[in-house]
């Protein structure tokens, strides 16, 4: 049972909403990083575990801490955002890239977001993957309804 379910007879309890979702945060810029920092913990309550300023920082980070998510700049250095999601493909990390334009969509193949999105929206895409995530290791169908598209987020 992953860590963001419990059982009740047959019904599986997505709780999210009762404990904190940890994050990694991987941009090479510091502000950007304080910024995701102030919205991740000050808006959303989630608690941050680590921040990365690169690639290969980001992946020792996610191994290390074994966050929910990993919040990651689509230009990061290092290694991209595709080698991080192949090199954390066997872990329970969600990665989702953060972009800065929209023909960045086109090379994803994972959840994704523009940063200039209302922060709800990417709120509501993390939150998508990972009660469908948590759903498929309870061996339960999510709703195709509940887990937004990158379409979603992108305008």
């Amino acid at each position: 049972m992953p860590d963001g379910c419990a059982t009740s007879g047959n019904t599986v309890v997505l709780m999210a909403e009762t404990r904190g979702v940890t994050v990694v945060l991987a941009d090479p810029v510091g502000v950007a990083r304080a910024a995701l920092r102030r919205l991740v913990e000050a808006t959303w309550g989630w608690t941050v575990v680590a921040e990365a300023s690169d690639g290969f920082d980001a992946v020792r980070a996610a191994r290390t801490e074994r966050p929910d998510v990993l919040l990651v700049d689509a230009a990061i250095g290092g290694i991209g955002v595709s080698d991080i999601r192949r090199t954390l493909a066997d872990t329970s990390t969600l990665v989702v890239a953060l972009l800065e334009r929209p023909e960045q969509h086109a090379g994803q193949q994972g959840p994704s977001a523009l940063k200039s999105v209302p922060s709800e929206a990417l709120q509501s895409l993390i939150m998508g993957h990972l009660r469908r995530r948590w759903m498929e290791a309870a061996e339960l169908s999510p709703d195709p309804a509940d887990v937004p598209s990158a379409a979603t987020v992108s305008s």
